[in-house]
């Protein structure tokens, strides 16, 4: 379980003590101000460490009056309960929304998860190399140095080379070309795209998938052999942003997963 299913376990756990109402409100203030520290949401921290004193004021207050006699002390313990009541719905709305906000975050976290589990076990399966050469991209993001981000992009063409390699060799029987659609095809070592789209076009049930896939494969490709080139020929075409090479790397991977399962 990861910090942020944790955190909406308990958001959901204080959202349900603040409205059965069963532990003095109080009590329900110092869950709220956990709930804070784990969301680093220290503005409301400090609102809340206010609040809290305010409402065990008010708890006292209405403890006190718990049987009144005098007009007085009736006007007293009213006054209390409306505003202790003010001040849970405040805190009731905080929660809720701290809950619907960490609630919508796992949806695409769950997908990828999911998404994640089934592209890692197919390239352990088919391709085990572009394993160990995405764990040397990611280590490559952890850095603060820009060249070791495009050492991570450049990672990507080694992991589409390797996956072409594997699953579509270049020059089988010795054939530097192949006929596709009566067009000649360069099926070379550098050719890794090209081979990549024969299998798509060899493997795909579906010709929509097939577009849709091929499409982003060029799409991918294009973009990784010009910054390849430009770095290669020494002219300007470096990663300057972490961001950047992050979703190369996320690309990469998801279009990955789409062609390990035809």
């Amino acid at each position: 379980m990861n910090k942020n299913t944790e955190t909406l376990l308990f958001a959901e756990e204080v959202l349900k003590d603040v409205e059965s109402s069963k532990i003095p409100l109080r009590d329900v203030c110092l869950k709220v101000m956990h709930l804070a520290r784990l969301l680093n949401d220290n503005d409301y921290l400090d609102e809340m460490a206010k609040t809290s004193s305010d409402i065990a004021q008010l708890e006292s207050e209405k403890d006190a009056f718990k049987n009144p006699q005098k007009p007085s002390q009736i006007y007293h313990r009213k006054e209390a309960e409306k505003t202790l009541q003010e001040k849970k719905a405040k805190i009731c709305r905080y929660v809720l929304d701290k809950y619907y906000e960490l609630k919508f975050g796992l949806i695409p976290e769950e997908i990828f998860e999911r998404t994640r589990d089934r592209v890692d076990k197919k390239l352990r399966e088919m391709v085990p190399a572009a394993v160990e050469k995405f764990v040397s991209a990611y280590e490559n993001l952890k850095s603060t140095n820009p060249e070791d981000w495009s050492n991570a992009v450049h990672s990507c063409r080694r992991i589409l080379k390797t996956v072409a390699d594997a699953l579509y060799p270049p020059n089988p029987g010795e054939e530097t070309e192949v006929k596709r659609n009566g067009k000649s095809i360069k099926i070379g070592p550098d050719n890794y795209i090209n081979r990549l789209m024969i299998y798509i076009e060899d493997h795909s049930t579906s010709e929509k998938s097939r577009d849709i896939i091929g499409s982003s494969l060029k799409y991918i490709g294009d973009r990784l052999d010009a910054i390849y080139n430009a770095t290669t020929k020494g002219t300007h075409a470096d990663i300057t942003r972490r961001d950047e090479a992050e979703r190369y790397i996320i690309y990469t991977y998801l279009l990955l997963g789409d062609i390990l399962s035809l």
